[in-house]
């Protein structure tokens, strides 16, 4: 579970470096958009949105492939949760 946890540090350092380097990073808010019950899914959702040029970050514990309690997140800036949505469809 260590390396799990590592791999997730990383990419929230990665996402951080790259949303703060946008243009609206100053006021920036965020919005759930989706919930998933995995990691798995989550991530799948977010390499599509990153696909389309959104930044996406995925926030949640996902209990391996079972899920987690509360489900996993999906969050993007507000001002693209329209395109998000349009992106994702029904997945």
């Amino acid at each position: 579970m260590e390396a799990w946890a590592a791999f997730r540090y990383l990419q929230l350092i990665d996402w951080a470096v790259r949303i703060t380097s946008a243009p609206y990073a100053e006021h920036l808010s965020m919005k759930t958009v989706k919930s998933y019950p995995t990691n798995v899914e989550a991530d799948l959702a977010r390499i599509a949105l990153d696909a389309a040029g959104i930044p996406a970050f995925v926030v949640g514990i996902g209990l391996g492939m079972e899920g987690g309690g509360a489900g996993v997140q999906l969050l993007v800036p507000d001002d693209r949760v329209e395109a998000a949505l349009t992106v994702l469809g029904d997945s």
